[in-house]
């Protein structure tokens, strides 16, 4: 074969596996897990829904606390619109065990609904 006709073919199979890569990517489900289960997800980006019981402001850093059958921080690094006390929430977060203790950063927030 011509070199330039191996190249298109290149060009061609690289082009389509992007594109793949790009389809499964925006088709891909976060699994949406209840707050007692985190220890079994550590290393794994989850959804959690639940109620908004408080926001804590930081330097730097807000933390949400959101209650299911029971309560758990969420820290986030950033965050564009931080709900309030009532507001219920979709998170997505990354479950990480930093030295045995299991800790939440949140990556998205998003208000659902208003439990008041």
């Amino acid at each position: 074969m011509h070199e330039k006709t191996v190249l298109k073919i290149s060009y061609i199979g690289a082009g389509l596996g992007i594109l793949i890569l790009f389809y499964f990517s925006q088709t891909a489900e976060i699994g949406e897990i209840q707050l007692d289960a985190i220890n079994e997800n550590i290393g794994n980006v989850v959804r959690i829904q639940g109620d908004v019981v408080g926001v804590v402001q930081k330097n730097d850093s807000t933390q949400i606390i959101v209650s299911q059958r029971l309560e758990k921080r969420i820290d986030f690094s950033e965050i564009d619109r931080a709900p309030k006390k009532g507001d219920h929430v979709e998170i997505t977060a990354i479950i990480e065990d930093i030295n045995g203790a299991v800790r939440l950063e949140g990556k998205k927030v998003k208000i659902v609904g208003n439990v008041s």
